[in-house]
């Protein structure tokens, strides 16, 4: 970078520095994100921590035919209750989760040996409901294995025969990684803050200097738009920079300093990891910047670039939202992916394992390139006559 494009990237900094507003909105993504994260994590922990301890209601309609039912689902910490008259109308009305009918043949059918019918009313569209209608249903699993165990014993037949296979379960999951929700956060609120922090630094030093008629003094100078481009992407990239690493900071003292009701669940991140998240992420900032000073080099005015420039905040958006929903392997382009590249190198941060260096080469050069040609594309925007005399 030349001596003039420092000129341009100090006094682009001096500029929005002076501007409140401009670096004040950026710094919202600061409160917003770790706060947000450490909302999540305080609820899904005590909502884990609930589901495993605390005792639940279950409405039981016909509870008197079955009693040793009832008795073995009460310690199972499920509280036996009355069920509503109409327990379709009752879960489709949110007035409960789960409803248990025992029908009327199940004491006949108990006795003589037969599969004793019952119905578990719930809807399993309702997330919110699933945790409880999971107890149930392993509860009433857990009173049907027991039953028949025992009807094999009356009869001299060992209940092992009904055991074809001897499963042994080898969980590879740690402490950390069944934190799923954590890890499509974190890396989406994280790349946003790159675009949000030099969003409107971007759109004032293109837009809105063309708006405000400085850009022609600018250019009469003795300087190349080259220079002109670079000083001012290093000024958006340096505003992008502190809030990314500020944000990446709050997120460590989230996950580090929050208390969590789940016992062997220890979410964490190091200041190694902490130096590894903002050097994937950085490249990132270059590009981010370089993306939103070319869309705001193709706007005639500040809100028209504002308006535009601000659906880019999007992007980080949807790798997160994919991997949230598709924990498969990643496919063989991910390395070459900008965005999604980053998105699951910071995952393999946050669960601790170890990250390729070939894989953050691939993924740091892929989004270094598409930062050199939107690079290229808004210089060769940016000549004077183009700049001055749009047609």
């Amino acid at each position: 970078m030349t001596r003039r494009a420092w000129v341009i990237l100090t006094k682009e900094l001096v500029d929005n520095l002076r501007d409140r507003k401009a670096w004040s909105r950026s710094l919202v993504m600061l409160l917003i994100g770790p706060l947000m994260l450490m909302a999540m994590i305080r609820l899904v922990s005590r909502l884990s921590a609930k589901e495993a301890t605390q005792v639940l209601e279950l409405p039981v309609a016909g509870a008197e035919r079955a009693p040793g039912l009832m008795e073995y689902l009460g310690q199972r910490n499920l509280k036996v209750v009355p069920a509503p008259k109409d327990p379709e109308a009752a879960v489709r009305n949110f007035e409960c989760d789960v409803v248990l009918v025992i029908l009327p043949s199940y004491g006949d059918d108990f006795r003589a040996g037969r599969p004793a019918p019952v119905r578990l009313v719930y809807d399993d569209s309702r997330t919110g409901s699933l945790p409880a209608v999971a107890r149930v249903r392993e509860a009433l699993a857990g009173y049907s294995g027991m039953v028949g165990s025992l009807r094999l014993l009356v009869r001299g037949v060992s209940a092992r025969v009904l055991n074809a296979l001897a499963v042994e379960n080898d969980n590879l999951a740690t402490a950390a990684s069944r934190a799923q929700f954590v890890f499509a956060m974190v890396p989406m609120f994280l790349l946003m803050s790159l675009f949000i922090g030099g969003l409107y630094v971007a759109i004032d030093v293109m837009a809105g200097e063309r708006e405000r008629g400085s850009l022609e003094p600018l250019l009469a100078n003795p300087v190349t738009p080259a220079e002109v481009v670079l000083g001012k992407l290093g000024a958006t990239t340096a505003f992008a920079a502190v809030v990314g690493v500020l944000v990446a900071v709050g997120f460590t003292l989230v996950l580090n300093f929050t208390p969590l009701d789940v016992p062997g669940l220890r979410i964490g991140l190091s200041p190694g990891g902490l130096a590894a998240l903002i050097g994937i992420v950085a490249p990132v900032m270059v590009m981010a910047s370089a993306l939103q000073m070319l869309v705001a080099s193709l706007s005639r005015t500040f809100k028209e670039a504002q308006s535009t420039a601000q659906l880019l905040t999007v992007l980080p958006m949807l790798p997160g939202m994919l991997r949230l929903f598709n924990q498969n392997k990643p496919p063989p382009w991910a390395p070459f992916a900008p965005i999604y590249g980053q998105n699951l190198l910071i995952e393999q941060v946050l669960k601790g394992e170890p990250v390729a260096l070939a894989t953050v080469a691939m993924v740091s050069g892929a989004t270094l390139l598409v930062a050199g040609v939107l690079v290229t594309v808004t210089i060769w925007r940016y000549d004077a006559q183009r700049a001055l005399f749009r047609t």
